[in-house]
């Protein structure tokens, strides 16, 4: 198994499994933690949905390392912790905390938080996340009932969340190039940085970021990350059939939304 995706809600892992599966990759999506007799043989990737979002820190790591244990059962070369492309939480959230057990478990002392999804208009830059060029803490996540934003400086949002040091990894570095990015890595290791925050302004900077971070085996973020993660294996010649055609569905169709956020509203009205 090439990658293992552990989310934080059903949506939102159906829509990075929708992005590997785009960007090449067969695809097995569970909600829960699946049988251990369940073959995979067919799939390069398996995403796992929880709904750990709004739960206690102690439950939400529980249920997350639970995923992780099965994942790493199955020998997935690299591990993804998928939340929203908004960020999602709190100050007392439970995505650094998960962050922080799951680096725990696999035993590593670095990674990055790439939350952006520049196709849903979900964009960082130098650290600050805008939704279609507004301000996170003003584009209506606000007044969210569980997981009100109301800052939109996610370097600063994820430090009140997290045991370690977080940092950026800002655009001028990602242009760059992944030699560049590694660099910034190195950089960041060498101050006890544990998480840096990546800008992202397009999807071209998936595929730089991914490129960059090629030798981590834990990354987190939203699923705009899932667009350029193929790419990097397939140039290790580890994934060498593209497996991007959805299959055909017969029947009708039911359509469920589980949000009432502004953009959700605005597609319901279609």
């Amino acid at each position: 198994m090439l990658i293992g995706v552990i989310g934080d809600d059903f949506t939102g892992s159906s829509d990075i499994a929708n992005n590997l599966k785009k960007a090449g990759m067969s695809v097995g999506m569970y909600s829960g933690v699946p049988d251990n007799k369940i073959k995979l043989n067919k799939y390069n990737a398996v995403v796992i949905a929880l709904k750990t979002r709004t739960i206690p820190i102690k439950k939400a790591i529980s249920e997350s390392i639970k995923a992780l244990e099965w994942l790493k059962s199955k020998k997935c070369k690299k591990i993804i912790f998928k939340y929203c492309s908004t960020f999602d939480s709190t100050k007392k959230g439970n995505i650094g905390p998960v962050i922080d057990a799951i680096m725990k478990n696999l035993n590593v002392d670095f990674t990055i938080a790439c939350p952006s999804f520049p196709d849903a208009g979900r964009t960082l830059y130098q650290g600050h996340m805008f939704v279609n060029g507004v301000p996170l803490n003003e584009s209506g996540m606000e007044n969210h009932p569980l997981t009100p934003m109301t800052d939109h400086n996610l370097v600063r949002w994820l430090n009140y969340q997290t045991k370690g040091k977080v940092d950026l990894m800002n655009s001028v570095t990602i242009k760059e190039g992944a030699k560049s990015i590694k660099k910034r890595i190195t950089e960041l290791k060498k101050s006890n940085v544990k998480y840096a925050i990546t800008d992202t302004l397009d999807n071209q900077d998936f595929d730089l970021i991914c490129s960059g971070t090629d030798n981590l085996k834990f990354l987190t973020g939203g699923s705009g990350i899932a667009l350029g993660l193929p790419k990097v294996f397939k140039k290790k010649g580890m994934l060498k059939k593209s497996n991007s055609k959805l299959p055909n569905v017969k029947g009708n169709t039911i359509i469920l939304s589980g949000s009432c956020s502004l953009t959700t509203n605005e597609q319901v009205k279609l």
